[in-house]
C-alpha cells in the first residue's frame, strides 16, 4: 500500500509472509570446527521444519527540494515460528531444531544527502543508515527469554564520496559499527563486541584505466567474552570463563580494470 500525503513525501506499508530455506548441514551430523571445541559432534535433525515469518512494516520517505537528497524512516516487526536455532538431541549433544515461536521489532533510519549546494563541495554525497532492534525468544536449554543469537541490537554504516573532474579521480570513506550479540550451545554461552571499522578509497582514470586504492579493515577489533559448562549449560555449573580478543589484519589493495 502507498500513499502519498504531500509533494515529496510517501507513506508506504506491507504485509509479507516468509518461509525460510533449510541447510541440508543441519539434517547430517558433522564434527565442531570450533577453536576450543574441535572434534565435538554435531548431530542432524531430520525432524527440522523451515521458519515461518509474518512481517509487517512502515516506511515514511521525504524526498528533499532541489534533489538534495532522501531520508526514510522504517519500522518493522516481525512473528517468527518454527524459529531455528541450537537444541539439546541427546543429554549431552546439541544440533539445529526448532524452538518454537519469536519476535523482532525495531527501526531504520536512511539518510543520502548530495553536498554542492549545503557546503559547496561538487559531487560529493554522504550517505547513511542506522537500525535500532530488537528481538526476543525462549532458550530451548534453560527456557529463560533471550534474543536471537547473531543479532545486534543496533548497527550503522556512514559513507562520504567525492567525485571530481581530474582523471574522474573519486575518493571517499566508509564507517559502520554493530552492537553486541550473543551465541550459545547444550554447553556454553558467549558474547561478541565490536569496534567501529573503517575503509577507505581513492580512484582515478588514465590512458584508458581505472586505478583504485583500497585501504580495509583499518579499525576493526573483536572481543569475545565465552562461559563454558561443565555438562549441560542448564546445570548452571561454570568450568571457566574465557576472553579473546581478535585484531584483524589491515587490507591495503592496488587493483587496475580496462577494456583489451
Amino acid at each position: 500500500m502507498r500513499y502519498d500525503p504531500l509533494p515529496r513525501t510517501q507513506v508506504r506499508a506491507r504485509v509479507l509472509r516468509t518461509v525460510s530455506q533449510l541447510d541440508f548441514a543441519n539434517f547430517v551430523s558433522s564434527f565442531s570446527t570450533d577453536d576450543v571445541r574441535l572434534g565435538v559432534i554435531l548431530l542432524g535433525n531430520p525432524n527440522l521444519v523451515p521458519e515461518k515469518a509474518w512481517t509487517f512494516e512502515t516506511t515514511l520517505e521525504r524526498r528533499l527540494d532541489r534533489d538534495r537528497g532522501i531520508v526514510s524512516l522504517r519500522g518493522f516487526y516481525n512473528r517468527i515460528s518454527d524459529v531455528i536455532d541450537k537444541v539439546p538431541i541427546t543429554p549431552v549433544f546439541a544440533g539445529a531444531g526448532n524452538i518454537g515461536r519469536g519476535k523482532t521489532y525495531g527501526a531504520e533510519l536512511k539518510v543520502g544527502l548530495r553536498l554542492d549546494e549545503p557546503l559547496g563541495l561538487r559531487r560529493a554525497t554522504v550517505d547513511g543508515g542506522a537500525t535500532w532492534q530488537k528481538s526476543s525468544v525462549i532458550d530451548s536449554f534453560t527456557f529463560d527469554r533471550r534474543r536471537f543469537v547473531s543479532f545486534p541490537n543496533y548497527r550503522w554504516n556512514l559513507s562520504f564520496r567525492q567525485d571530481t573532474d581530474w582523471h574522474n579521480f573519486a575518493y571517499g570513506v566508509v564507517f559502520n559499527d554493530q552492537g553486541k550479540f550473543i551465541g550459545s550451545d547444550i554447553d556454553f554461552r558467549h558474547t561478541f563486541s565490536f569496534t567501529p571499522d573503517a575503509d577507505v578509497f581513492a580512484e582515478a582514470r588514465a590512458a584508458g584505466l581505472t586505478f583504485r586504492l583500497d585501504a580495509q579493515r583499518l579499525l576493526r577489533h573483536v572481543h569475545r567474552d565465552r562461559l563454558q559448562f561443565i555438562g549441560p549449560r542448564s546445570r548452571g555449573i561454570v568450568q571457566r570463563q574465557e576472553f579473546r580478543f581478535d585484531t584483524f589484519v589491515k587490507i591495503y589493495k592496488l587493483s587496475v580494470k580496462g577494456t583489451f
